[in-house]
């Protein structure tokens, strides 16, 4: 089975409609293809709610018999028609395509399976010994920082504890100001205190479930003695979620 999955985040608005409206309008437009292509089994649209820094706004999941099945998608007049108004909405696109186990996906064809839950702990996708920051840096240290470690989240230490995380957005703003202001600027002046902070062996699933009640693109994970151990983004949650739907997150557990 072959499935196709790809994330989109939308322009705030496109062909005289808002960010909101587009996202449902791609969502209906998507999922009318549901019966209508030889070879998908399945199609499934969901609109982000967290509305993070690290969020995408619309998400597609899919399911082809093979791989034919799935270039033939690409290719149907149905789909055609659709992707013009995907292409006038987008602002950026991410897609993921590979093979995977019927018996893992959220739907089978038109009907409905539930996932058993996968019961482990967040340290397993936690990203340990992060790169970080301290209170009194400048603002291109921090820009320079992300941009060579690619990462988008820094948390800021004090002591040897976290009292702030600081994300590449927050950076973004700051660059945009006039040199004069920019260049006053401390990471300490910028960064979210108190970050929301997790014990290593929480449950993935009750992260990520808190991390989307505070609308958060990050969580500090603490050891046992409540020592900073690392960090877990919103994009460790997606890497955890496409070995989960693989099948490959079980043998961790």
């Amino acid at each position: 089975m072959i499935k196709h999955i790809v994330m989109w985040r939308l322009k705030e608005t496109a062909d005289g409609r808002g960010r909101g409206e587009n996202a449902r309008l791609i969502k209906s437009r998507l999922e009318s293809l549901r019966g209508v292509i030889p070879g998908l089994i399945g199609i499934e649209v969901g609109i982000d709610f967290s509305d993070t820094p690290d969020s995408a706004d619309i998400v597609l999941y899919s399911e082809f018999e093979t791989r034919e099945a799935l270039d033939a998608y690409h290719a149907h007049p149905a789909h055609e028609a659709v992707k013009p108004l995907v292409l006038a909405a987008r602002t950026e696109r991410r897609l993921v395509d590979y093979e995977g186990w019927g018996n893992t996906a959220p739907f089978h064809g038109h009907g409905r399976t539930v996932m058993k839950p996968i019961r482990m702990p967040v340290e397993e996708f936690t990203t340990p010994d992060p790169i970080t920051a301290t209170e009194d840096m400048v603002i291109e240290d921090l820009r320079q920082l992300m941009e060579n470690h690619g990462i988008r989240h820094l948390p800021v230490i004090s002591a040897g504890s976290v009292i702030g995380v600081i994300s590449d957005r927050d950076v973004r703003i700051v660059l945009g100001l006039p040199d004069a202001d920019k260049f006053q600027v401390r990471a300490g002046d910028i960064m979210a205190p108190a970050p929301l902070t997790v014990s290593a062996s929480e449950p993935l699933d009750e992260v990520a479930y808190k991390m989307s009640e505070r609308k958060v693109g990050s969580v500090i994970v603490l050891d046992e003695k409540d020592q900073f151990l690392g960090i877990f983004t919103a994009t460790d949650a997606l890497n955890a979620l496409i070995e989960i739907v693989r099948g490959d997150g079980a043998s961790r557990s």
